[in-house]
Order: C-alpha cells, then structure tokens, then sequence
C-alpha cells in the first residue's frame, strides 16, 4: 500500500489497494488470513461496458483496465458494478479513481509498485492462461466479470485450517472480525438524493402525461416542460463533474444510465410537442414509449450492480411505481389494486427476510403501508379519484419505499463477504460449540 501511494501519489487514506486482515491479533485456534487486493483487470470488466461517460477502457495490447480521470463525471456507477470494490471516489477531485497496474512502469519493463516493494514475494506480475486460471477465489463475489488476476500460495504452507479449541468470551469477540472494514462502496441516502427525486418525477411525470395522452386532461406544457428540466437539474448533483454531463450518453450501447438518460430526454422533448398539438398522436406514442423505456432504464442500473438487493423485485422499482402511477392517472382501479397488491407483497416478502428493525424503521414500514399504500387504494375504491389525497399519500408511500431502497443498498465487496463468512463460525465458537 506504501509504495503503491508513493506510485501514485494518493492522499492519505485514499489507497488503491487495500489489506484485509482476519483475526489480527493471531488468536490460538483461529486462522489468521491477510488478503491484498486491488483492481483484478477483469477479462470482461463490468466497469468498462458500465461507465455512461466512456471513461474506463482495457488496454487490447497488456489487458491493464485504465480510467481517464479527464472524462470521469464522478457518478460512481463503476464502483456499484465492479464485484471487488476496486474504484474508488476522489472528493477532492470529483472523479473516480483505480488501480491501472502502474502502466507507466510496465510499459518500461518494471514490475509495478506494490509487486516491487513487497518483501515476501506475495505479489507478482506475471501473464495468466485464462483456461488453467483459479476461476473461484475465496471472499470474491460471484460474478461474471472473471478477474485477471491469481490470488494463491507462493510458498509450501498449507492451507489454514479452521480449528476451535476453546469458547472465547464476548469481549474478543471484536478481535475475530477483519482487521478494517476495507473499502465498502456505500450507497446512502444522503448522497444519493438527487437520484431519488429523479426516479419519483420520471413516475409522476410519465402518470401526467399518461392522462392527457389517454384521457385528454389539460395539462400546462409550461409548467411540465419546467418541472422536467428541474429533475435534469436536480439529477446532475449527483455528479461529481456536472459540467462533464453531455458526456453522460457517450456509451449508449453499453450503459444503462446513458440509456437512462436519452430516453428521459426523447420523453421529455416528445411530450412537450405532444402537449403542444405537434405531430400528435405519434409525439404522444413516442412519449409514452420512451418514459416506460426511461423507467427500465433506471431500474437496470441498480440491477446491473452487485447489490444483493439487485437480483430481485424491489417494490420501489421505478417501473412498478410507474405503473401505478399511470393506473391512479388514468382512473383504471382494477390496475391500482392490482400493483398495489403487488408492492405490498415485495415489501412484506422482503421485510420478513430481513432482520428485525429498530423502533422508528417499523414506525416508516407502517407509515409506508397503511397511509402510503393501503389508504389511497380505499379512497379510490370509496370516493374515486376526486382531490389531491389520493396521489399525495401514494408520492408519501413511494418516497418512504425509494428512501428505504437506497438505505439498503450496498454492493457487497470482499471485505464484506470476509467477515460474513466468518462470523458464523466465530459465533458458533463463542456459544459454545467447539469443534476440532
């Protein structure tokens, strides 16, 4: 880590390699594992064909995955798709950094700096056949982005092996957990804000238009064009490099926020001429299309990354919440029940997976059921669709679901999967249970 920061010339704390340690104090009985990691320069990197920017390539000719800090946009889509925490965010410049196996070095016949500097000869650079390469590596996730690099024995040492020999009281219990957290790529609330609002107006936007195009409810194109563009705005804060944004639809074949983006554009652009009278009926199809495109697109991003929650319907997908949106907008009942049932299903079903919450998270799991799902359903079952209460309460719901989304989504890195695979074990240990 040392030489790599003198390589590179990162500030203190903000390394590109980092060491997990397991059980640092070296505790009788307990495996004591050290694992250096940096960027795996995958064979298909994920970081590559997500970044929206075109900001991450892999060199054809040595392998090395490089990002150009110049075309960065800050968004740190990368370190959501990237499996081994690899990029990390510069706050002082606003951009994403990473490993680029200090391709200066290589290009000169040198060993990279971290290789060079370690006194055990733990790591090399060497090239790797794909076909007799390690294909699963202890604490690496699963993913299809196969890394590049060999994590293994240099020496005759054998394999660890997990041995209890006594119960250790709660008080150690600290010490058996990795030795630093390592990087986790955290994706919270407070960061992600403008993302949030974004994804609450492209369902209320869509639900808009949606009654004018299939109702004929008036509906000012002043006013809708304005709020539009304030979600664009509004969207961009969560840039780093917001005058870099134009570079956002770069890789439109690869990347779904770039998707996202010229969807909601195309949206935005054909519902102004729909509200306007031009080209109508086809301006009005073509927006209708493209906001539906515009809410998988943003739902693809999260599932395009290696949160655990990613792999499965969330009942804050924007798509869904659209869909119900449009169904309130348009006064088909049958469909607002419909998804309505269908949310609370997602969010029950992941609620009772989940370990049990605080105080005030079941006071915000109430909050989203009854008055934010289940109240407004009733109302339009009691008195129709008749005054501002019944979408109020449905943008309440949504907005507790969405903020709960980001609340719980973190894509899971080596460091995390470290400690969860060994805190059963240390648990079992400590309650009694020894084994041999």
């Amino acid at each position: 880590m040392v030489g790599c920061a003198i390589e590179n010339g990162t500030a203190p704390g903000h390394n590109f390699r980092e060491v997990l340690v397991f059980n640092p104090s070296i505790i009788t009985g307990i495996p004591h594992i050290n694992l250096s990691i940096a960027c795996n320069h995958c064979q298909s990197p994920p970081c590559v064909a997500g970044c929206p920017a075109g900001a991450v390539e892999k060199d054809p000719g040595t392998g090395i995955v490089e990002l150009d800090g110049d075309l960065c946009l800050g968004c740190a889509y990368c370190s959501w798709v990237c499996p081994f925490g690899a990029p990390v965010y510069d706050t002082a410049k606003g951009v994403m950094t990473k490993c680029d196996l200090c391709s200066d070095r290589i290009s000169e016949g040198l060993k990279p700096a971290c290789a060079s500097v370690c006194p055990t000869g733990a790591l090399r650079a060497e090239i790797l056949d794909p076909e007799t390469a390690e294909q699963h590596i202890p604490f690496f996730p699963d993913s299809e982005a196969l890394p590049a690099s060999s994590i293994g024995k240099t020496g005759k040492m054998p394999p660890a092996q997990i041995q209890f020999i006594d119960t250790y009281p709660e008080e150690v219990l600290a010490e058996f957990t990795p030795g630093g957290k390592g990087r986790v790529t955290e994706v919270s609330l407070w960061k992600e804000w403008p993302l949030l609002v974004f994804t609450l107006l492209v369902s209320v936007l869509g639900s808009v238009f949606a009654s004018f195009f299939l109702t004929g409810r008036q509906v000012d194109p002043v006013v809708f064009g304005t709020v539009g563009m304030a979600g664009i705005l509004i969207s961009l804060k969560h840039l780093g490099k917001t005058f870099r944004s134009f570079r956002i639809i770069v890789n439109f074949a690869g990347s779904w926020l770039s998707r996202e983006s010229v969807f909601f554009a195309l949206f935005l652009l054909s519902a102004l001429f729909s509200l306007s009278g031009t080209l109508h009926p086809y301006s009005g199809i073509a927006g209708m299309v493209s906001i539906f495109l515009t809410a998988v697109s943003a739902d693809m991003i999260y599932v395009r990354s290696v949160s655990r929650r990613s792999r499965s319907l969330h009942s804050a997908q924007v798509s869904i919440t659209l869909i119900l949106f449009v169904c309130a907008a348009t006064g088909f009942t049958g469909g607002v029940v419909l998804v309505s049932l269908i949310k609370m299903f997602l969010y029950l079903r992941r609620k009772t997976a989940a370990a049990a919450g605080s105080g005030w998270q079941v006071l915000l799991s109430v909050l989203r059921l009854v008055p934010g799902l289940l109240l407004p359903v009733f109302l339009i079952l009691l008195n129709g669709y008749d005054g501002f209460i019944v979408p109020l309460l449905f943008l309440l719901g949504e907005l507790l679901d969405r903020s709960e989304f980001y609340r719980e989504f973190n894509p899971v890195t080596p460091a995390i999967l470290m400690e969860e695979s060994f805190n059963p074990l240390i648990r079992e240990n400590v309650s009694g249970r020894s084994c041999l």
